[in-house]
């Protein structure tokens, strides 16, 4: 089993009050057992005040993360906040670390991780946490598949990408052991007496239009054309774009359909090209079905009240949400998170806006197949 501990911290401004406030919650002499790991989640003004490297430095554990638009536990949530779990067991394993930075040639960087980090597990992982700087050249759909191949696919993958955001993207940074990089991927195995268990928002098919498309040109996470016509195009003919603009890209879900079983994910679009393409947040497949999706507050909330009504009898429970969902929110930006806290009451969780999310999904026969999101809210609890 492994027991959970949970802090945070609203002062960004003094490192030394930081910590004492951290280590006073977490009571490590009483708490800690055999084994453990951190995985925190912070403003970005925490690590450029230091803050994270001198917490960082006071924990006898790795620790891992992102900065984030905000994050939650039971006791608070918002944007200007750090939070930190400990997870500590007796018969569950942990093994972290961070690659070399990424570039397009990123396999041997994410190999290297792996490997390190495997080797020094007791047995094979049975999860790993992933942790991934904000790229789209190469997508994040690259990073996937390349660590399922060096993991020969057996392992269930979930994790978060940094997501510092404000007007533009700013400084998205992954954490490990109080450094940051913008280009580096860290990572988190997980071996010994655990289950995990995902969830995923999935969309009805009441919020997609009825006209669907076929994605007959694409190359990795540019779309070309959908039914033999630039994309753009297509989108105009739904009456998405005007005077050659998307109004709210972000907060428009494209629903991929695979066909093969699997659910529909969900991606967003970032810009249109020269080319009169689409700049997507993540990867789709050429033959894959295509619609486009409505997603408004009621949306949010709903599958925020789902995932807590799925999620039962867990030691630690994480959530990623995508910040362009607090788009949709727009005023009332914490109201997501907030209305898991309420629900989810004093359980060991924690809750991080990401870029993009990694969570394992159920085919038809009952296997997981691992994948990347946008525009979505996923679990792993364990």
């Amino acid at each position: 089993m492994i027991k959970t501990l949970i802090a945070h911290t609203a002062e960004m401004d003094d490192p030394e009050s930081a910590v004492a406030e951290i280590l006073g919650q977490l009571e490590l002499e009483k708490c800690l057992l055999k084994n453990s790991v951190g995985i925190m989640a912070c403003y970005l003004d925490f690590m450029k005040n230091e803050v994270v490297r001198a917490i960082c430095e006071r924990l006898p554990f790795d620790v891992v993360g992102v900065n984030t638009l905000g994050s939650a536990v039971s006791e608070a949530g918002g944007q200007l906040l750090l939070t930190l779990a400990v997870l500590t067991s007796d018969d569950v394993f942990f093994s972290a670390g961070v690659s070399e930075p990424l570039s397009r040639n990123y396999e041997e960087p994410l190999a290297d991780l792996y490997n390190k980090a495997s080797s020094k597990l007791p047995d094979k992982p049975a999860l790993m946490l992933t942790f991934a700087p904000l790229t789209h050249e190469p997508s994040q759909d690259h990073f996937l598949r390349c660590l399922e191949a060096v993991s020969s696919g057996k392992v269930p993958i979930f994790g978060l990408v940094a997501a510092d955001y404000s007007t533009s993207h700013e400084n998205p940074l992954v954490l490990f052991n109080g450094e940051t990089y913008g280009k580096s991927f860290a990572m988190l195995l997980i071996s010994g007496n655990i289950n995990p268990r995902f969830t995923f928002s999935g969309i009805s098919e009441k919020r997609v239009m009825q006209r669907k498309g076929v994605i007959t040109s694409a190359e990795d996470n540019i779309l070309k054309e959908i039914n033999d016509v630039p994309a753009m195009q297509y989108m105009e003919s739904l009456g998405f774009v005007k005077d050659g603009k998307f109004k709210g890209a972000l907060t428009i879900p494209l629903v991929v359909d695979y066909n093969n079983g699997t659910p529909p994910f969900l991606r967003a679009i970032l810009n249109p090209t020269p080319e009169g393409y689409l700049l997507l947040a993540g990867a789709v497949p050429e033959n894959g079905i295509l619609g486009v999706g409505v997603i408004d507050p009621d949306y949010i909330l709903e599958t925020a009240a789902e995932l807590t009504r799925e999620v039962r009898d867990y030691d630690f429970l994480l959530i990623g949400s995508c910040i362009a969902r607090t788009f949709v929110l727009e005023w009332d930006n914490l109201t997501e998170m907030d209305r898991i806290r309420s629900r989810l009451a004093a359980a060991p969780f924690l809750f991080i806006y990401s870029y993009g999310e990694f969570c394992p999904v159920e085919t038809g026969d009952g296997r997981l197949v691992n994948r990347f999101h946008n525009l979505t809210l996923v679990s792993c609890a364990f």
